[in-house]
């Protein structure tokens, strides 16, 4: 039996979510005549990360399916001031704010019906299925108009797992980032176009041609630069992550380091990295394990032993994840003891784990 959204997500706590829908009987979502509609997802992915308190770790688009990791952020919409509110859910749904007489209302009805509603709506804005309605909705209306279609376009309700520690984060953001050298549409992860890694590599190429490493600049790089403001070089600190990740749209890969004073607000917060490692370091990983997944081997190189030594992860087990694992089954992904934990929350016996076997 699924397991219900409203025990898989603690809407009370920050937390990590891989998702994944897939078209009706495997329909082309993009590739051939529909390529162009991979940038329809990254684009709306994009827009809803700055309209809802919920970032985006990593994106993924293949031919008849899309994976997207997301990180709820329940803080950071209680910070929001009623106009705020307001705002970003017109920037959604432009109409429903909108009084019968065709005005624009300050107000959301009287004090205490306002009042109830402005709650609804902050909560929705950091809601998970909220997000991926607001996805999947849009992209299924633009993909039947374009075809002159009614009807389903994706087979179901998102799938979603939810991720408990960083071994597993680490698993899924490498897959997602792997898929289309998995899938034969890229050779290297600088291909990989559709990709949170690419956008990495992007941003990253960009920062060292402002240091003069490099001779030109990536096309259109600033693309992929979120919020401006974060390039001021004297910003770096506060926000405790490498200058080579400085303004990218999505989440960046490295954490603030050990000591390092915490931001004061939920918003400063949203800018700290993933992982405990530099995007440098994350690249390599990708690339190695893209060179295994592509050849075939099994074999770690020598020289990622520390790394994933230091992170602690089960090199045997992430070596299987990224060159065995086809579907997704299973709705949490963590250590045993994090698990035991997921299914109390959930008042469950027991939590299937995406790596069971």
């Amino acid at each position: 039996m699924p397991t219900p959204r409203r025990l898989l997500v603690d809407r009370s706590e920050p937390g990590y979510y891989h998702c994944i829908s897939r078209c009706v009987r495997q329909a082309f979502l993009c590739g051939g005549e529909f390529e162009h509609r991979r940038a329809w997802i990254e684009e709306r992915t994009r827009e809803l990360a700055s309209i809802f308190a919920i970032d985006v770790c990593a994106l993924g688009v293949l031919s008849n399916h899309y994976h997207v990791i997301l990180r709820t952020e329940p803080e950071l919409a209680e910070e929001w001031t009623a106009d705020e509110v307001r705002t970003r859910w017109k920037r959604l749904y432009p109409q429903s704010l909108t009084s019968s007489d065709g005005g624009d209302t300050d107000a959301l009805g009287p004090h205490d019906a306002g009042q109830k509603r402005l709650r609804t709506l902050r909560n929705q804005l950091c809601d998970l299925s909220w997000f991926m309605r607001a996805l999947n909705e849009y992209i299924a209306r633009r993909a039947n108009h374009e075809e002159g279609r009614t009807g389903r376009f994706w087979e179901g309700r998102f799938k979603s797992i939810r991720l408990l520690d960083e071994e597993a984060l680490l698993q899924c953001s490498m897959y997602v980032d792997l898929n289309e050298i998995r899938s034969g549409l890229a050779e290297t992860p600088e291909a990989s176009k559709h990709s949170s890694v690419h956008a990495r590599i992007r941003v990253k190429q960009l920062h060292e041609h402002r240091r003069g490493q490099r001779r030109r600049a990536p096309h259109d790089p600033m693309k992929l630069i979120g919020f401006t403001e974060e390039l001021d070089p004297s910003s770096v600190a506060a926000q405790g992550f490498r200058a080579d990740e400085r303004g990218i749209w999505m989440v960046p890969v490295e954490q603030a380091p050990a000591g390092s004073r915490k931001p004061a607000t939920a918003a400063a917060q949203r800018r700290r990295g993933m992982l405990g490692m530099t995007v440098n370091t994350y690249l390599e990983l990708v690339d190695s394990f893209g060179r295994i997944v592509k050849a075939g081997k099994r074999a770690i190189p020598a020289h990622l032993k520390p790394i994933l030594e230091r992170l602690r992860v089960d090199m045997d087990r992430l070596t299987t994840f990224l060159t065995k694992v086809q579907r997704f089954y299973g709705t949490a992904a963590g250590a045993p003891s994090l698990l035991k934990r997921e299914a109390q929350r959930r008042q469950r016996s027991r939590v299937v784990s995406i790596f069971a076997s």
